[in-house]
C-alpha cells in the first residue's frame, strides 16, 4: 500500500473508532529508535464542542501507523520521527511529519533521568511500551 493510501486508511480507522459525536480528532504519534529499541508513544484526542476527550488506538491503527513509518524511502533523506494528524468532522484531514527528538519521548527520557535505577527496572517490567512512572 502506498503512502497516500495508508494515510487514508489511518484517517478512516480513526473515524471508525469514534463512538460519539465529535468535531475534530488530533493525534500525536511518535515512533523512534532509542538505544537500539523502538519506542512508540502517542496521544489521541477527539473534541466535542469545547470538551477534549482522550481515546486509545486500535491494533489496526497501530499497524497502519507502523506501516506508514516503515514505508519511508531509504534514500539518505532523514526519516520522520513523529507526526501530527488532524481531521475535522467533515472528513478533511492532514498529516504533519516532524523530525528530531519527539516531544513526548523527550519528556519521558528527562523524567527517567530523575527516577532511581530500581524504579526504572520496575517500570520496564510493566505492560506499557514505554515507562509511565
Amino acid at each position: 500500500m502506498g503512502i497516500v493510501e495508508l494515510q487514508k486508511e489511518i484517517a478512516l480507522e480513526l473515524a471508525y473508532l469514534m463512538t460519539t459525536a465529535w468535531d475534530r480528532i488530533e493525534l500525536l504519534y511518535e515512533n523512534s529508535i532509542v538505544d537500539g529499541d523502538r519506542r512508540v508513544v502517542y496521544k489521541a484526542f477527539y473534541f466535542e464542542t469545547d470538551a477534549k476527550h482522550q481515546f486509545g488506538l486500535s491494533g489496526e491503527c497501530h499497524t497502519l501507523l507502523y506501516e506508514l513509518s516503515e514505508g519511508q524511502p531509504d534514500n539518505g533523506v532523514e526519516k520522520w520521527t513523529w507526526l501530527k494528524f488532524m481531521m475535522d468532522a467533515g472528513g478533511t484531514y492532514a498529516f504533519e511529519f516532524k523530525y528530531g527528538t519527539p516531544p513526548l519521548l523527550e519528556r519521558e527520557l528527562e523524567l527517567a533521568k530523575k527516577i532511581p535505577p530500581q524504579r526504572l527496572i520496575e517500570c520496564k517490567r510493566s505492560i506499557y511500551p514505554t515507562f509511565h512512572c
